[in-house]
């Protein structure tokens, strides 16, 4: 059974959703955590080590860091991620922000109020937290790709996926 897990990785509040095309089921949640520095970083590992040993997703799709003045931080969250998804030989890639905006709302600058609002359009799912509603949205775009194929994909939503994707489905 195909399981789709979204990360939009954040510092404080990173969002996940554990999509089942086969069932359309859906689980979402975030994880929110005030420690600072190594312990942070530790919550959040510990944290998706769970998800990943519990639903045993088959492919990831993570957002790309957005920066925002905190590049380090952001960086090492990733890099905590990354790894981690490397030592489970679970497949994932980063998705840019503004495809992913583009394959919810039709545009690459969408604000969050709109990404929640497509994204009850688009899949009858309402979210009040941009964190959730974006993990899941990576997930169902995950699934997309995943059932289209990179260039079909890439063709009904004009988006121009870097060759770097095609390596995890190989």
């Amino acid at each position: 059974m195909l399981k789709i897990l979204g990360v939009d990785q954040s510092l404080t509040n990173c969002g996940w959703s554990i999509y089942i095309p086969e069932y359309e089921i859906d689980l979402v949640g975030v994880l929110k955590t005030k420690r600072r520095s190594v312990e942070r970083l530790a919550d959040i590992r510990n944290f998706f080590k769970a998800i990943l040993i519990h639903h045993k997703p088959n492919y990831i799709f993570m957002e790309e860091y957005a920066f925002g003045g905190r590049g380090q931080d952001m960086g090492e969250v990733g890099g905590i991620l990354k790894l981690l998804f490397f030592d489970y030989r679970i497949p994932f890639c980063s998705v840019s922000i503004q495809h992913l905006k583009k394959y919810i709302t039709g545009t690459g600058a969408a604000k969050k109020d709109l990404m929640m609002m497509k994204c009850l359009k688009k899949f009858n799912r309402e979210f009040t937290d941009n964190n959730i509603c974006d993990a899941y949205c990576l997930s169902r775009y995950g699934a997309e790709i995943i059932k289209k194929g990179i260039k079909d994909f890439s063709k009904s939503y004009n988006i121009n996926i870097k060759q770097g994707y095609e390596r995890i489905f190989t």
